[in-house]
């Protein structure tokens, strides 16, 4: 049988990943770098309306 904890953690990373994906056109050479980028700015920016 399935844990809550398991549960929980599963749609921990759902929505983790719902929120720091970010399409991107198919011309980008290093997209990894792209999206770490945008990844870190986000991540920033909940940080930031947290602790405001």
């Amino acid at each position: 049988m399935i844990g809550p904890k398991v549960i929980c953690f599963g749609l921990f990373c759902v929505l983790f990943a719902y929120q720091f994906y970010t399409p991107l056109p198919g011309n980008i050479e290093e997209r990894w770098k792209v999206m770490a980028l945008i990844a870190f700015a986000k991540t920033c920016t909940i940080v930031n309306k947290l602790t405001a």
